[in-house]
């Protein structure tokens, strides 16, 4: 009997996934859970599971009632557990700002450290202090992991400006929905997607471009409005005089695929971003797009495949909306295209075989 190789997993916070990044490591775990024995650390914040869950062994902490303190103990726990109970081949890490613990992971394991992103220093989620530990976290990840992985190849000169070292570029991937294209209806409303709802997602953008075309049709925002208290009540002020309606985060995959599916365009104005799982999976979904013309985006689609604006200008999106609407057949052009190129390029089987490469490299 063959026996499997053993990986933990650190950052994912909880099977199943319902945030970009955690939906898009679930759907690694499932390529390679056949050949390696998983063990995901989570944190019941995220997940009511715990024990085994779709071929994977999931440990479940308890969180806190201060959600500052939720992440940063969550990893601890992580750490310790994996220190001093764990037995494992590989630590594989999900994002860099984990990277307090990736040295003390170094005393017993090889570690991948998995980049998803960037924290732009705009980002008003977080204070001055956070942002002076988050460049400190930054550096211990890339310093001390035995391979760094990064979603988004644009942000590698960035990476290696930090520490001169090779980073590898694996791209997330989907999964097509192809009941989801067959069922499609197209409905008459715009559809805006994101898990946190904070500015860098650019909702105001979206609504203010709404209100400069008189908007009459329906507008659905999906994703948490809750993180930052000033912006929730920004865009709520905003929203008065739009038909809009607030779905709140969606964590079951097949209705928010669906709900993007059947929209008449999936509108994505984030002014940052690593490699967004929810633009890849509106593309899957065969559903037209409009988008920031960010280059972490267009590193992805070229303007034959998605609608761009410029960044931050909610006149030049409202300009694009107006021709968009007015375009069908051309916005369905584009929508095949960018189809055609997520079938291509971002199959998660082909993703998983990178992934295995590399553990195998270090195991």
């Amino acid at each position: 009997m063959l026996i499997k190789k053993k990986i933990a997993v650190i950052g994912v916070k909880g099977l199943p996934g319902f945030g970009g990044g955690a939906r898009s490591t679930e759907s690694l775990l499932n390529e390679i859970k056949h050949e390696y024995a998983v063990t995901v650390y989570s944190i019941d914040s995220h997940t009511a599971l715990s024990g085994d869950y779709n071929g994977v062994h999931q440990i479940t902490f308890k969180s806190l009632p201060f959600k500052r303190l939720n992440t940063f103990v969550y990893y601890l726990k992580s750490l310790i557990h994996c220190l001093f109970v764990g037995r494992y081949d590989l630590v594989h890490v999900q994002h860099i700002y984990a990277g307090f613990i990736v040295p003390l992971l170094r005393l017993r394991y090889p570690v991948i450290n998995t980049v998803r992103g960037i924290i732009p220093k705009d980002d008003n989620k977080w204070n001055r202090i956070d942002k002076i530990f988050f460049r400190c976290f930054e550096f211990l990840a890339l310093k001390f992991s035995t391979i760094c992985v990064s979603v988004c190849q644009p942000h590698i000169p960035y990476l290696q400006g930090i520490v001169n070292r090779p980073i590898y570029y694996i791209p997330n991937g989907v999964y097509v929905y192809q009941n989801l294209i067959d069922q499609k209806k197209e409905d008459d409303y715009l559809c805006f997607s994101a898990g946190r709802i904070i500015g860098l997602k650019g909702c105001h953008l979206l609504l203010s471009a709404l209100h400069q075309i008189g908007y009459k049709g329906k507008l659905k925002i999906i994703g948490s409005i809750d993180h930052v208290n000033a912006y929730s009540a920004a865009i709520k002020e905003m929203s008065a005089g739009l038909d809009v309606e607030f779905l709140g985060l969606i964590k079951e995959k097949e209705l928010l695929f669906k709900i993007v599916a059947n929209a008449k365009l999936f509108i994505f104005p984030s002014l940052n971003e690593g490699m967004s799982n929810m633009l890849l999976e509106a593309a899957s979904l065969k559903t037209p797009i409009i988008s920031s013309d960010i280059v972490e985006n267009k590193f992805i689609f070229n303007d034959k495949e998605v609608l761009y604006f410029s960044s931050d200008n909610a006149g030049d999106l409202s300009v694009k909306i107006s021709s968009a609407l007015a375009n069908p057949e051309i916005m369905q052009e584009k929508r095949d295209l960018a189809y055609e190129k997520i079938i291509l390029e971002h199959d998660w089987k082909n993703i998983a075989i990178a992934y295995k490469k590399l553990y195998e490299e270090i195991i």
